[in-house]
């Protein structure tokens, strides 16, 4: 859904993530800030 935040980390080592999705990655479509995702997120209410 849109404007869902998901945080991956505290992986083991040498351990790997394996993304499934139906769109093509475009770094332009994400956030990666997480004060940015608030503020935008407060002004949508």
């Amino acid at each position: 859904p849109a404007m869902m935040w998901r945080s991956i980390d505290n992986f083991s080592t040498n351990s790997v993530v394996f993304v499934l999705s139906s769109e093509l990655y475009d770094p332009t479509d994400y956030i990666e800030d997480f004060n940015e995702y608030k503020a935008l997120l407060s002004n949508n209410d």
